[in-house]
């Protein structure tokens, strides 16, 4: 994966209209310390920014689209994990590093889970880069070798924990505490 994912606005953007989705961005983080998702307009975002809404809707479909690509970018700002270590020691960094990433950003994570959902179809490009980013960290702390399905199993159980977190179920403090649980589960006999 890139350090600059392709699904977010800034690719072929000029200095002054990626100024402007920086300032909606920045705008977007600063409601969410301060309003419900749900109050959330892209109309109250783009006055955030000093922009007005068309402008907003000429870089993001929908508010949807918006906090999924900014959640999205919140995951590329955090890099990849360290792995050191055998497979299930770099699995277990990788799900903290992931569990880490959310509990940075609650209120951000928070607002994922129900953008990443919406049908919007720039959501799903943006939604499909997330997963993706998911199964090549997962990929790459169990090596070139690890069994599809347990990829994809992990990718389960991460989007899972993700989802009972933005639904109040567990904390995002917990996270890796409980990811970690369900690596441990998984990978009792070796992985």
């Amino acid at each position: 994966m890139s350090s600059q994912p392709s699904v977010l606005p800034q690719r072929g953007l000029n200095e002054r209209q990626v100024e402007t989705v920086e300032r909606l961005f920045a705008s977007a983080r600063t409601l969410l310390d301060e309003a419900a998702y749900d109050d959330i307009s892209i109309r109250l975002v783009a006055s955030g920014a000093g922009v007005s809404a068309a402008t907003a809707y000429t870089y993001f479909s929908s508010k949807d689209h918006l906090f999924a690509t900014l959640y999205w970018r919140h995951l590329a700002d955090a890099g990849r994990p360290e792995l050191t270590g055998g497979p299930t020691d770099r699995l277990r960094q990788t799900v903290r590093h992931l569990a880490d990433t959310a509990a940075a950003g609650p209120m951000l994570s928070a607002a994922a889970t129900k953008s990443l959902l919406a049908s919007d179809p720039d959501v799903e490009r943006v939604r499909r880069a997330v997963g993706q980013h998911w199964y090549a960290l997962f990929s790459e702390a169990l090596g070139e070798h690890a069994e599809p399905t347990l990829i994809r199993t992990l990718t389960f159980m991460f989007s899972g924990a993700l989802i009972e977190a933005g639904v109040g179920m567990i904390e995002y403090a917990d996270l890796g505490r409980e990811l970690e649980g369900a690596v441990a589960l998984l990978t009792r006999d070796g992985a």
